[in-house]
């Protein structure tokens, strides 16, 4: 997406993509092996899937990091919000989905990393603020001064690194199968999430019920693999998926398929 576009029509703000677009300036396109983004892990990081069930909407609501609406929130304790990331990443790099990983960092102060082919990984580090993203995408593709406090390297820190833990939370993985299959899925993915959201904001489902109807979903959505022809064709994928959810959450909330 980013090579198709005119000269600065395209600046990433969200921070993991602003830090991709800044590592990728350390090699070309053709010396990229892989992108990792970074993830806080949210605020339910090392529950079991047990633990998930008894989770409230106030709970969900507090994330570790970053101060955010309710749904986004809500997204990055899921893992959805990772998951849509790296639906992203796919669309403005151009990246295969195999070659797009994701790694828990708790501390939100490296917010994404280029590996390239000689094994080197760049990394973009700076305190969690989304001041500096928002600059850059201003001034692309210059730097603006003092738009962030850099790190403070004077005192001892520790930056931690751990895999994800997709049994626990598969929303990633999800992500990657809508993605390889194409047509509409990813759409499909995003309007299942946010119709089972407002489910769990209801009291209607449990918590792991959101990512679990997002797989129930892309399931039943084959009609939904081809290219879409046309804006109208990927709005209908977005109304019958949030039609789909919405079903199953009724279904839950009675009772069935519990």
């Amino acid at each position: 997406m980013l090579d198709a576009a005119a000269p600065g029509q395209i600046v990433p703000v969200d921070s993991e993509h602003s830090a991709i677009a800044q590592c990728l300036r350390a090699g070309t396109a053709d010396e990229v092996d892989r992108l990792v983004l970074t993830a806080s892990g949210g605020p339910f990081r090392g529950w079991t899937r047990a633990a998930l069930d008894d989770v409230t909407p106030e709970q969900a609501g507090h994330h570790p990091t970053w101060s955010m609406g309710p749904m986004i929130t809500l997204n990055s304790a899921t893992l959805v919000n990772k998951a849509l990331e790296v639906i992203e990443a796919h669309l403005l790099f151009g990246v295969d989905y195999d070659r797009i990983d994701v790694t828990v960092h708790p501390q939100s102060i490296v917010h994404s990393m280029v590996t390239f082919v000689d094994g080197a990984t760049v990394a973009k580090a700076s305190p969690p603020s989304m001041k500096l993203p928002i600059a850059l995408a201003l001034g692309w593709p210059d730097r603006v001064p003092g738009s962030s406090r850099p790190c403070d390297f004077s005192t001892a820190s520790a930056w931690t690194f751990e895999p994800v833990d997709d049994e626990v939370f598969p929303a990633i993985d999800l992500a990657r199968e809508a993605g390889r299959g194409g047509g509409s899925l990813t759409a499909v993915y995003n309007a299942a999430n946010e119709a089972a959201a407002q489910g769990f904001f209801s009291g209607a489902i449990r918590f792991p019920r959101i990512v679990e109807i997002i797989g129930e979903v892309l399931a039943e959505a084959d009609e939904w693999r081809a290219a879409p022809g046309t804006v109208e064709e990927v709005l209908a994928a977005d109304q019958w998926a949030r039609d789909h959810a919405a079903r199953l959450v009724k279904a839950y909330a009675d009772g069935v398929n519990q």
